[in-house]
């Protein structure tokens, strides 16, 4: 989709020294023969975020793969990288953040105004708005969020729902669950468990694996505000067309 387009990379960077981080595009083409490769200029200090920018650069066609890189000049030296974006296209679908492609998205909103010259870089946007008619479309292995319409700034999409626990890879796979979840899910398996064994026996047996079942849902009540899975949120930039 980037091929033939012209674009603007750009990430904040957090150097341990002085003019050591960089951004790339490089661009390989479908025969092998020609390649291109992008490179930041922008000077960054050591101790302090800077605006890394590749601005307004020109992709070539019929490219084999495209790859954003990020350099680091120093051996054994660090640099945080942060707020990343490609801006100049125009699209609808996006690709899904790793930590909700396999939850459920429940909110979908767009970032309305901001202070910095990209709305995107603003560090705590207030204004927000909902987006209706958005869907989720699937390419194979990978789910994208469908937005409705285009946006005309590098606004950010806030994506709510809520994550699995993990992705299991066979019906025989464990999972990993926090210490202060477990109470919460054992006290849901008394409650079904007393639930099942309550409805086929006799009548003081039934009472009495009613009050266990009782039991056993009051305290995954008082349990569940406190430690249910919280709703998590991916951002995104979205781009100017």
């Amino acid at each position: 989709d980037l091929q033939g387009h012209t674009v603007s990379f750009k990430a904040w960077a957090y150097p341990e020294e002085a003019n050591d981080a960089s951004i790339v595009i490089y661009t390989v083409s479908n025969d092998g023969s020609t390649t291109q490769t992008l490179t930041s200029t922008t000077t960054s200090a050591a101790g302090v975020w800077t605006l890394l920018e590749l601005t307004e650069q020109a992709i070539n066609g019929d490219l084999d793969y495209l790859e954003l890189r990020f350099y680091i000049k120093t051996n054994a030296k660090y640099v945080y990288f942060d707020a990343t974006r490609l801006i100049g296209l125009s699209g609808y679908e996006y690709l899904l953040p790793t930590d909700l492609a396999l939850g459920s998205i429940k909110r979908v909103s767009i970032q309305t105004a901001g202070s910095s010259d990209d709305p995107c870089d603003d560090i705590h946007p207030r204004k927000w708005e909902s987006i209706a008619g958005w869907s989720i479309v699937r390419d194979g292995s990978s789910r994208f969020i469908r937005l409705p319409y285009l946006f005309g700034k590098p606004y950010r999409i806030k994506l709510e729902g809520i994550t699995p626990f993990t992705d299991p890879s066979a019906d025989t796979s464990t999972i990993t669950i926090e210490a202060e979840k477990v109470n919460l899910i054992v006290a849901l398996a008394k409650y079904k468990f007393y639930s099942i064994y309550a409805q086929p026996a006799s009548s003081e047996d039934t009472n009495r694996y009613k009050s266990l079942a009782y039991e056993a849902f009051a305290e995954y009540q008082r349990l569940k505000p406190s430690l249910r899975m919280p709703m998590q949120s991916g951002l995104a930039s979205l781009p100017v067309y």
